[in-house]
């Protein structure tokens, strides 16, 4: 998994755009960071990693929401996708609501 871009997504989960630049030394501060190895700014990601981070994503949107689909604090409103667009892709991921 490229770390730069957990880093965005972790970092940037209420905002619309991410920073401008990134430093390496943004990811040396914290202990999950300190053995990091910092790739160059024109790393790229694979099309797994980046279904893997969307999915990581949603997975926690539904947890911080107590699966919680639509209306005010739910898991669309916190992603910024409509209720219908974050149905197809829990389909598409196979993401199902474990039973209680």
């Amino acid at each position: 998994m490229n770390l730069i871009a957990r880093k965005l997504v972790c970092d940037n989960l209420t905002t619309s755009r991410p920073p401008a630049t990134i430093s390496p030394e943004q990811f040396t501060g914290g202990s999950e960071w300190t053995d990091a190895v910092v790739q160059p700014n024109d790393a790229v990601l694979t099309y797994e990693d980046i279904h893997d981070l969307e999915q990581e994503n949603i997975e926690r949107a539904l947890a911080q929401s107590v699966w919680k689909i639509a209306g005010p604090g739910g898991t669309a409103e916190r992603l910024g996708v409509k209720p219908t667009t974050l149905n197809s892709k829990l389909k598409a991921f196979g993401i199902r609501r474990r039973p209680r």
